[in-house]
């Protein structure tokens, strides 16, 4: 199940337009460029601005899992044939689409395609979840539209609306 509080899917990850950062990246390789996971985590750690007890953790699976989230929509016939180095990075990394300006566009435009195409996935649009429901400070379901529960083995939540939302940020 995927919920969305907007009329359609994509959020702001349809707006960006750097790329995927990666590294062993297939195009690293072919452009001879000498990056690794380390220095990834490291300047990502370095620019991170909230220090929970989780972001030495999620940095590290965001750095050296990165190049795995290049194969996958890879998979799905996004294709990375150019590459940067942006801001804060030691290093090329950033990988694009050198035909198209909006990365994330083309991204989510191929993903959103085969979602609804898929019949494992069942879309909520226009559904916004409120609350999550806990049961022995384990989330088991999430309530959305104000009333409606659903009950899950495992709930995952996608920070975009997550963050603009102070009230959800404060709470949990």
């Amino acid at each position: 199940l995927l919920f969305e509080k907007e009329l359609q899917l994509g959020g702001n990850s349809a707006k960006a337009s750097s790329g995927m950062n990666a590294t062993y990246s297939e195009l690293q390789k072919e452009k001879n460029i000498d990056d690794n996971s380390q220095s990834f985590y490291e300047d990502t750690y370095k620019s991170s601005n909230t220090l929970s007890k989780y972001t030495k953790e999620l940095i590290h699976e965001l750095a050296y899992n990165s190049n795995d989230a290049i194969k996958f929509l890879s998979k799905y016939g996004i294709i990375f044939n150019d590459i940067k180095i942006l801001g804060g990075h030691s290093a090329p990394r950033t990988h694009r689409n050198s035909d198209t300006i909006h990365v994330g566009s083309q991204i989510i435009s191929y993903l959103v395609e085969h979602i609804l195409k898929s019949k494992d996935i069942k879309v909520f649009t226009n559904s916004k979840v409120n609350e999550l429901i806990f049961s022995n400070e384990e989330i088991i379901g999430l309530k959305y539209n104000d009333n409606k529960i659903i009950y899950s083995d495992a709930v995952v939540i996608a920070t975009g609306g997550f963050g603009a939302n102070n009230q959800m940020i404060k709470h949990y």
